[in-house]
């Protein structure tokens, strides 16, 4: 079986879809900085996302990981596209010794033709696809120990019939979770296609905006609203109700389905069940309300 690791971390693990305990064998000691690396670890697969959300959700809420990797965005994902794909849930859940949730590695088995594929769960509409991990996870599980799970793991996919798959294709995974480095990146991986941009926001937009922008940059844009102005009145609307958010959503997929088909690249956003998906996400409406400063929309009546 050939592994496919594309981006920069990630991993899976499984058992089956009635899940069933499964204690992996002690760990030979080894030590990685002078800690102990013989953390038992207990693991249980679910193949039904149901069974797994009241744990899911609350380790979600303690946990590192991205809002890609949150409960109501992937069940909203299978619920509209991958019931639809015949996509199978693989979602392997490890304890610690003493019962605290270690991990939640949230992973699916896909057909692709006449055969399987084990990727993440909403891989290709994730920015960032990585296990949720306990925030002490990396001081109490080394690399070594982490490599020794994953192989356990991959073998007892391939024993259930419900998760056995061709290859592994684990894309676009980040190379830290949190202030900890993502497990998966002890695999054999190699850098993304396209790269993420990270940016930390300060007290204020006009601060912000005037550290990251050049004043030649800012005299451009003040042009440019000059220019618009000439449409008519320029306002910036916010999106501080449902209603709001709903229009200011609307907008920004049709303008983003025409900058791709300027492109010649394939519209995401002609996919109705991709639309129904992002309009019924809880956090998705979040982001919208909650950038103000950030998301808007431009109000420029016809020019006579």
């Amino acid at each position: 079986m050939h592994v496919v690791t594309r981006a920069t971390t990630l991993t899976a693990f499984r058992d089956a879809a009635p899940a069933a305990d499964v204690v992996l064998p002690a760990a030979a000691a080894c030590r990685e900085a002078g800690r102990d690396a013989t953390h038992d670890l207990n693991l249980r697969i679910h193949g039904d996302l149901a069974n797994v959300e009241a744990e899911w959700r609350r380790f979600e809420a303690v946990a590192d990981c991205t809002v890609f990797q949150t409960f109501d965005w992937l069940a909203a994902w299978h619920r509209h596209i991958g019931l639809r794909a015949r996509v199978q849930p693989a979602v392997a859940v490890g304890r610690f010794a003493n019962g605290d949730t270690a991990f939640i590695v949230p992973l699916c088995v896909a057909p692709h033709g006449p055969a399987r594929r084990l990727c993440w769960l909403g891989q290709e509409l994730c920015d960032y696809n990585a296990p949720l991990l306990a925030r002490d996870f990396s001081e109490r599980v080394t690399a070594e120990r982490f490599l020794e799970v994953w192989r356990e793991l991959r073998l007892r996919l391939q024993q259930d019939p419900l998760f056995r798959h061709d290859w592994i294709d684990l894309e676009k995974m980040p190379q830290t979770l949190g202030a900890q480095r993502n497990p998966f990146t002890c695999l054999d991986v190699s850098p993304n296609a396209s790269g993420a941009h990270l940016t930390q926001l300060g007290g204020g937009w006009e601060e912000f905006y005037t550290a990251k922008r050049s004043s030649a940059t800012r005299r451009r844009d003040r042009a440019k609203r000059r220019h618009m102005s000439e449409y008519g009145d320029v306002q910036f609307a916010t999106a501080a109700e449902a209603a709001d958010a709903r229009r200011t959503l609307k907008i920004l997929m049709e303008q983003n389905s025409r900058a791709l088909v300027r492109k010649g690249v394939a519209d995401m956003f002609a996919r109705r069940r991709l639309k129904r998906l992002i309009k019924q996400t809880p956090w998705v409406w979040n982001a919208v309300s909650a950038a103000r400063t950030a998301l808007g929309s431009f109000s420029r009546p016809a020019r006579p």
